[in-house]
């Protein structure tokens, strides 16, 4: 079992450059980052799948309140698993699947490196598109029941959109599924890349 490496494999990411619109093809480009040193506090996760949120793509085109300013790496939540650790980190192991929360920048991204406090252990049993999208949506759908309505037992909750799930290969023609993402926002809010 690898426990610790002192430089991961070289990371490929979506990366955007300039704040615009999502209607061009040329809004994110797939470029290669170079390694980063895991340190000894340190988790390095392979990115499993991450979605494309609405968020996403206002924080490209400038209008999400919170935004990484460019260049940058597109995506804020995703499932990973963990391909290396730092040697003082104790409890995470490679293999396990792990979401960051709270969220963060740059879940496009092939590899990434943060603090083991950053990292969070999930059940593999969770179907990868929902581990994915856990750290936001559910939680906002949650807040808005419990501050923004009194329900009472026996209450019906209608939800309006449904996931579109998009299984894509690593990478595979990120700007069709941006297209699409940006085509089907008013019905379906969601996809979701598999790396």
């Amino acid at each position: 079992m690898l426990r610790h490496l002192s430089v991961h494999a070289p990371r490929l990411a979506l990366n955007y450059s300039t704040r615009q619109s999502c209607t061009r093809r040329t809004v994110t480009k797939l470029v290669e980052v170079p390694p980063v040193e895991v340190k000894e506090n340190d988790v390095c996760v392979k990115m499993l799948a991450a979605p494309i949120n609405p968020s996403d793509i206002n924080r490209i085109q400038g209008v999400y309140p919170v935004r990484p300013d460019p260049p940058a790496v597109g995506g804020y939540e995703g499932v990973g698993e963990v391909h290396s650790v730092g040697s003082s980190v104790t409890s995470l192991s490679p293999g396990d699947w792990v979401i960051s929360s709270p969220p963060s920048f740059g879940t496009w991204l092939t590899y990434i490196v943060k603090d083991e406090k950053v990292w969070h252990k999930i059940e593999k049993g969770v179907p990868m598109e929902y581990a994915a999208t856990i750290t936001v949506n559910p939680l906002t759908a949650l807040l808005m029941l419990e501050h923004c309505v009194a329900l009472n037992s026996g209450d019906a909750i209608v939800q309006n959109g449904r996931p579109a799930w998009m299984e894509l290969t690593p990478f595979d023609d990120f700007n069709t599924a941006l297209d699409k993402a940006m085509g089907k926002l008013g019905s379906q809010p969601k996809q979701v890349i598999k790396f």
